[in-house]
């Protein structure tokens, strides 16, 4: 059920991509598709095992969510297109990506958690299930992926998986009570979501770096000028 919700909100956040780019129907319905599940099938194809081939060919109702994301998206849209619609806004925008991200995020590194991966892929695991399917969108679109100019993203899911991993070990250690593992996962997915949206907030990013640009010299070889170089 969360999952679903998941998918669903990140659905919506690729859909309002496609309707900013004004792209038509099956546009939004392939933006939308690949910001919702394309990360979890490069997930699975890595891990492989009961996770291939992907849990979208035994298991169909994500791909439903997808679409009723596009219809409910597109519906909405149409008839408030004279208003300015909500549905345009950065505000409805960024908070289903945050939604999506947090629970999907989450969701892929307890699905390495349960196939028995080793450890190191829980968070990349974590990250591929919500970078991967930007990724792919930015390509679509062709769009620069913002995360390679600084902007953290990858950075918080796989803190958040850290963070789940060790409420685990420390639910294992006390108690085995489904209950500590469902509370476990609430409070990781909670300050997953406080993460994200205070990095959105304060705009906090890396540290800016001087840009530099690469000269030709004439015997071919090439040098890194600094901007006082440039001047």
């Amino acid at each position: 059920m969360l999952l679903g919700f998941g998918v669903f909100a990140a659905a919506v956040s690729g859909a309002l991509v496609a309707l900013r780019l004004g792209y038509r129907l099956w546009g939004i319905v392939v933006l939308a598709s690949l910001t919702a599940l394309g990360g979890g099938v490069i997930r699975d194809v890595l891990l492989g095992g009961d996770r291939y081939p992907s849990y979208l060919v035994h298991n169909t109702l994500d791909i439903w969510i997808v679409l009723a994301a596009v219809a409910a998206v597109s519906l909405v849209n149409h008839y408030t297109r004279r208003d300015s619609s909500v549905l345009r806004t950065e505000w409805f925008a960024t908070n289903a990506d945050v939604i999506g991200f947090s629970i999907i995020g989450l969701n892929g590194a307890a699905i390495a958690i349960i196939v028995g991966a080793p450890l190191i892929w829980v968070p990349i695991s974590a990250a591929l299930s919500v970078a991967g399917g930007g990724i792919l969108t930015d390509v679509v679109a062709r769009r620069e992926h913002s995360q390679f100019r600084g902007e953290l993203y990858e950075e918080v899911v796989v803190i958040g998986s850290l963070v789940l991993l060790g409420l685990l070990w420390l639910t294992n250690s006390a108690e085995r009570s489904p209950g500590f593992v469902a509370l476990a996962i609430i409070v990781a997915l909670i300050l997953l979501l406080g993460a994200r949206f205070a990095v959105l907030k304060y705009r906090i990013r890396y540290p800016a770096r001087t840009e530099t640009k690469l000269a030709h010299s004439p015997e071919g070889s090439e040098r890194a000028l600094s901007r006082s170089d440039l001047g």
